[in-house]
């Protein structure tokens, strides 16, 4: 692995590098829920004034603060592992053989497996209030229509 060299060049230098807007999306993707934000808000039950606005901060405060506190370890520990020589997947620079990475590349999978149920959800709800009262009345007489067809109308683009 590459030794850890001290950076010497102005802020502007690293602004200007690819990996920093490489960085700048990966941040942005680990933090993009905001799609789910008024159905978390509609099922929150309401605090003992009656309100949920305090609550909803409160938890999205402690939920985005989790987040950043474990993406920053993990990166923290990749840079100061591989230090120059880090892949913008980190999981890249370690073996294939090494079972701890193979098990962390399982957890991606199971990750991004079990959260795009959560992206789909709000994806057929948009497009049921985009179309109004048609959208609405296909989705309480149809519903399962609706959602395999979105649903495979998703997976041929996404093909």
């Amino acid at each position: 692995a590459a030794e850890f060299v001290p950076f010497t060049g102005s802020p502007w230098a690293t602004v200007a590098d690819p990996g920093f807007a490489v960085l700048l999306c990966m941040l942005s993707t680990a933090f993009i829920a905001h799609y789910n934000a008024p159905v978390f808000y509609e099922e929150l039950a309401p605090g003992p004034d009656g309100r949920k606005d305090g609550r909803f901060l409160l938890v999205s405060v402690i939920g985005f603060s989790i987040a950043a506190i474990i993406l920053s370890t993990v990166m923290s520990c990749g840079f100061l592992t591989f230090g120059r020589a880090s892949l913008g997947l980190i999981l890249d620079n370690y073996a294939a053989t090494d079972r701890l990475a193979v098990a962390a590349r399982i957890a991606i999978v199971v990750s991004l497996t079990t959260t795009q149920p959560l992206v789909f959800f709000s994806l057929r709800r948009q497009l049921v209030d985009l179309f109004g009262h048609r959208g609405a009345e296909l989705a309480e007489r149809w519903p399962t229509l609706l959602t395999i067809s979105l649903l495979a109308v998703v997976t041929l683009i996404a093909l």
